[in-house]
């Protein structure tokens, strides 16, 4: 999910409200394990909940690899130019 569509709220206690009208994307998700108590005082920046989405956790895997291969790509690509920009790098020898 984009950083961009990401929105942080204000909670305040009240019921607990398990129907839910948005619009906008379905993810699974198993539900969330609270950290933290009702009433206790929290600092900005903690966590408060989690929450364990298997369809996430697979799409984060991909990404994760996906990134991996490019650094990997994007590293051979350099050692490469390197070699070639080298004073000390000769021309394959051909076959006699």
């Amino acid at each position: 999910m984009p950083v961009a569509q990401v929105r942080i709220a204000t909670i305040d206690r009240g019921r607990f409200v398990s129907d839910v009208t948005a619009q906008g994307v379905v993810i699974a998700a198993l539900s969330p394990t609270l950290v933290v108590r009702a009433g206790e005082r929290v600092l900005d920046g903690r966590l408060l909940a989690t929450v364990d989405s298997p369809e996430l956790r697979n799409k984060f895997a991909k990404e994760k690899a996906s990134l991996e291969n490019q650094e990997a790509t994007c590293r051979a690509s350099r050692s490469g130019s390197a070699a070639s920009r080298s004073p000390t790098a000769r021309p394959p020898l051909s076959p006699t």
